[in-house]
């Protein structure tokens, strides 16, 4: 009878739990989450700076940054690959600022390379 009443206890603990655990935050606009880290690109003094985290892994990786824009009508450039090779270890991030021109219908995304692989983040639009 005492184990029936400490599995019912458990039991409605962990429905509990689970029932009101808060829900996962949203990845912010101008991030996208990667299968080892998180890309972002933000606006910060008036530069667009894109930046990557690297959550783990062996030795440092060597990635390029950059930045893409889409306009209005649908047109999206091509992605500009404009920093030096950065090299990122796990658990640290690096970063990359500029002033790309971005007009004001425009929308702009963070671009990352690694090798032959590229990344984008989400959209940021006015």
């Amino acid at each position: 009878m005492k184990k029936l009443k400490v599995l019912t206890t458990l039991s409605v603990f962990l429905f509990a739990s689970l029932a009101f655990a808060p829900q996962a935050s949203a990845t912010p606009d101008g991030c996208g989450d990667l299968d080892n880290g998180q890309l972002c690109i933000r606006k910060v003094d008036g530069k667009w700076v894109t930046s990557y985290f690297r959550h783990s892994g062996d030795g440092s990786i060597k990635v390029r940054l950059g930045w893409q824009e889409k306009f209005s009508n649908g047109y999206v450039d091509s992605a500009q690959y404009d920093s030096p090779l950065l090299s990122v270890a796990a658990g640290k991030d690096v970063k990359y600022g500029r002033k790309p021109v971005k007009q004001s219908d425009s929308c702009i995304r963070g671009n990352m390379k690694h090798n032959s692989d590229e990344y984008v983040t989400k959209w940021v639009c006015p």
